[in-house]
């Protein structure tokens, strides 16, 4: 399982009026890719936790994120607690 600190500006609406990347991120929710999301209070950034196999598993979900090219992605691998 892999966490990624990311920032993104919610700038892109959608007719439902969520931004594009809150979509995308709850549909990986609902999938069970995304375990958790947090948000900073000023909406300057936020942290996800995933639920993938590896780091290349990750990319390659974070590839479908709609700005995915416009953000700081910093991953750190989290202890399995099995």
């Amino acid at each position: 399982m892999s966490a990624a600190a990311c920032s993104w500006p919610s700038v892109i609406w959608n007719a439902s009026g969520l931004a594009l990347p809150e979509l995308r991120t709850k549909e990986l929710a609902e999938e069970g890719v995304v375990e958790a999301t947090y948000i900073a209070a000023d909406m300057s950034g936020a942290w996800l936790v995933w639920n993938v196999e590896s780091k290349d598993a990750l990319e390659e979900v974070h590839k479908t994120l709609p700005l995915h090219d416009h953000v700081d992605q910093d991953v750190t691998l989290l202890a399995d607690q099995q």
